[in-house]
């Protein structure tokens, strides 16, 4: 590829000089962005005599500005036509935008938070212009896992309960009582599952874990046990008490995770939502297993406690199977 400039990272600008106010985006950005190996073809010196290699570029990024433009075609694309491989052909150019814009721009900046912080605000318009819940659930995830890496990079104590805090009261405030004038249920299972996946990466055994993302979770399970013992018959609500004092216990006592596993399969229950009574049971699984092997017992201890936590389980589940 010809090329404007070239810095030392390897960053690529050929698209337009800082001093133009019109440029098209052509095949090159495209070359960029995919291929593996890229050779810049070009005279060391401009015409002005200036270099053309430097440490760090001062001429607008081909793979940010690349990623803007594909990400307002889509948007184009998306409400201009309603049919199938149009919409889905629009989501994935969105996508591949925000990534690129995000990307290309924090890779200039070499910050992880700026990366973020564009993606958010990328995931935020698309949010309004494409509504679309398989994007809303992308581009909020990629925005999240960002937001996440930024506060581990930064080595911000408690990082995962940081996000998983404020993302689960608005999660389930979406939920709970969703918008009448926009959907944004991909936005809610984006805020729920990206922090219960961190937890998993975090660490997960143990009450030596995040204790932050435990009391929220703890918090939120609390808050829909609330909505279920409220909406449920006066004869019932004993049960949901004592339910909710067993779910509470095993959270608190086993991994930061099993609080978030619980809090998804009682919010499937007041819900009436299958998909989140599956996301439950797997989340519940994994961490099971995580806490299983992460206990210091030998594998008959290990065994029992786990037989008799499902065995209160299925009582519980009896009884309110009785009283129904």
């Amino acid at each position: 590829l010809g090329a404007f400039q070239v810095a030392a990272n390897g960053d690529l600008c050929n698209w337009r000089l800082p001093n133009q106010t019109s440029g098209s985006v052509g095949g090159a950005m495209d070359i960029a962005v995919g291929s593996k190996r890229v050779f810049a073809m070009m005279t060391h010196t401009a015409r002005d005599g200036a270099a053309k290699i430097v440490a760090e570029r001062s001429y607008p990024l081909t793979a940010a500005g690349f990623g803007a433009v594909i990400a307002g075609v889509a948007t184009m694309l998306h409400r201009s036509h309603q049919q199938t491989f149009t919409s889905q052909l629009a989501v994935a150019g969105a996508l591949a935008g925000q990534g690129l814009l995000a990307g290309g721009i924090g890779w200039h900046f070499e910050s992880v938070t700026v990366a973020a912080v564009l993606a958010g605000a990328a995931a935020a318009l698309l949010l309004v212009l494409i509504k679309d819940q398989l994007l809303q659930f992308l581009s909020s995830t990629a925005t999240l896992c960002l937001i996440q890496v930024t506060l581990l990079g930064h080595e911000v104590p408690q990082a995962g309960g940081l996000l998983a805090a404020p993302a689960l009261a608005v999660a389930v405030g979406l939920l709970i009582r969703p918008s009448g004038t926009l959907d944004l249920r991909g936005l809610a299972y984006a805020l729920l599952l990206v922090p219960i996946a961190a937890q998993s990466v975090l660490g997960t055994g143990g009450l030596s874990a995040d204790w932050l993302a435990r009391a929220a979770y703890a918090m939120g399970l609390i808050a829909v046990l609330w909505l279920v013992w409220r909406d449920v018959t006066p004869d019932r609500r004993p049960m949901v008490v004592v339910a909710g004092a067993v779910a509470l216990l095993l959270g608190a006592v086993t991994a930061a995770g099993m609080m978030a596993a619980l809090l998804l399969l009682t919010l499937a229950y007041a819900l009436g939502n299958r998909m989140l009574a599956s996301l439950g049971v797997a989340t519940t699984v994994w961490f099971v297993g995580q806490f299983y092997y992460d206990l210091e017992l030998d594998l008959l201890q290990k065994s029992g406690m786990l037989a008799g936590a499902g065995l209160l389980l299925l009582v519980l589940w009896w009884l309110w199977q009785r009283q129904t």
